[in-house]
């Protein structure tokens, strides 16, 4: 479930952000991180990153260059503290 970065910037620790996607489909990892789509919230950076990892284990069997595929890929975990998200 996606939710806007407003809705969970007060809770403390690490996100699991998904860039936009550009109007062709492809994931736009250059957009500002504060306008990334956040995936879940998580106490620690090991389970944010099980999380991201389970997310590319779902999509086992699509193709590497499906719009999916490279959505997911271009996730990222981020500290909750980082300048980079704004506020």
């Amino acid at each position: 479930m996606k939710r806007p970065l407003a809705c969970v910037l007060a809770i403390a620790g690490w996100y699991l952000l998904y860039p936009p996607a550009t109007h062709k489909g492809n994931p736009d990892s250059y957009t500002e991180l504060s306008q990334w789509n956040v995936d879940g919230s998580f106490d620690t950076a090991a389970h944010c990153n099980d999380a991201y990892d389970n997310d590319l284990k779902a999509l086992q069997g699509l193709e590497q260059n499906s719009r999916d595929f490279l959505q997911t890929q271009a996730g990222r975990c981020i500290a909750s503290d980082d300048p980079r998200l704004g506020k």
